[in-house]
């Protein structure tokens, strides 16, 4: 008997598309173009997967939007200075966009959202830093990945029969 099953790896990703991972962040109304890349450390253990430390970080200039129409009323109705953020963000040209996630095993995450740039409609094109905090329950994420590696390893497979004499 050796033990419950754990296993501390790391992805490493390159040339993700930046719209793909906004789906499954989940957050209505926020759409983007650009690559992203980086490394996720993953920790299984307890038969739960867990991320410390997640870091991803485009590699050029890109894109997102964040629908004014889509948010909470609290949110748009804020105040002057969430008022222009919104306004900003409707059409944001990023110079840098980075993304830290970390998630325990008990599904709870955190995925931090960092971005320069500016929207050239909004005060002349000065440029803008946010810094953005989404917390939630990131099973699902977490069963989309993992679905989307098992998928990945199918093809690499049958690729690989295919090509064997």
């Amino acid at each position: 008997d050796l033990g419950p099953l754990s296993v501390d790896t790391a992805v490493e990703l390159a040339d993700v598309d930046l719209a793909e991972v906004f789906k499954l962040i989940d957050i209505d109304g926020l759409a983007g173009t650009g690559k992203l890349g980086g490394t996720i450390p993953l920790r299984w253990a307890d038969g739960r997967l867990a991320v410390a430390g997640g870091a991803l970080a485009t590699t050029g200039p890109g894109r997102l939007s964040l629908a004014r129409d889509r948010l909470p009323p609290a949110l748009a109705q804020a105040g002057e200075e969430v008022a222009l953020a919104v306004t900003a963000l409707a059409d944001f040209h990023y110079d840098s966009l980075s993304l830290a996630l970390d998630k325990d095993a008990g599904g709870h995450g955190s995925v931090r959202i960092a971005i320069r740039g500016s929207n050239p409609q909004v005060m002349d094109g000065q440029p803008f830093v946010f810094n953005i905090n989404v917390e939630s329950d990131f099973d699902r994420l977490t069963e989309l990945a993992l679905h989307s590696m098992t998928a990945t390893q199918d093809l690499l497979r049958r690729a690989e029969r295919s090509l064997s004499p």
